[in-house]
């Protein structure tokens, strides 16, 4: 099953890529503002815009809400007329402490979101797996440990106890629609 990043709609001809740009680079700007103005919840303020913003790149990448299917992973046999949610293989929570240690929001938007069946969401849940049992360099681990099997959006099983974000870089590399927006938004960053 191939991965279908959504269209953007808009009058200005933007790509996924600038829209992406575009979420960055508010977060940024937000923070900053936070950091002049906020007094009293600073840092859960901060930690709820980098996750916002976090959540809205994968958005327009597919990847959350209605418009699921550019998710680089996928649960095997999944069901695609299943309830299906989109899951952060590194919860968002350790995603924004990784941005507090220093680790560039722009690389964080491409780590890794699984599809994977509400039914399998939801054993996470009753597992304590929802905000822990990840590993930052093996970020199927608590895949592992829920036995929720997974593959790459080639059809790839992979193994969820082995699979490193090594691994992962490649499958970014090889998946041209995410390499191509990684890209440009680095190089848009890096422009603007």
């Amino acid at each position: 099953m191939t991965i279908s990043i959504p269209g953007i709609r808009n009058e200005h001809g933007a790509t996924t890529a600038d829209v992406v740009a575009e979420q960055i680079a508010l977060c940024k700007a937000n923070l900053l503002t936070i950091d002049k103005v906020a007094v009293f919840r600073k840092p859960r303020e901060k930690r709820d815009e980098i996750n916002r913003r976090l959540r809205g790149c994968h958005d327009f990448m597919g990847m959350a809400g209605s418009r699921k299917f550019g998710c680089l992973y996928r649960e095997v046999n999944l069901d695609p007329e299943a309830a299906l949610v989109c899951e952060h293989a590194i919860p968002v929570t350790a995603l924004v402490s990784l941005y507090e240690s220093n680790i560039p929001f722009e690389e964080l938007v491409f780590y890794p979101v699984a599809l994977i069946s509400r039914v399998s969401d939801q054993r996470f849940g009753r597992l304590g797996l929802t905000k822990s049992g990840h590993d930052l360099q093996r970020p199927f681990l608590r895949y592992d440990i829920a036995e929720i099997e997974i593959e790459t959006h080639f059809g790839e099983k992979i193994s969820c106890k082995d699979w490193t974000m090594s691994d992962h870089w490649k499958l970014v590399e090889k998946t041209p629609e995410i390499a191509l927006i990684r890209t440009q938004v680095l190089r848009k960053l890096n422009e603007g």
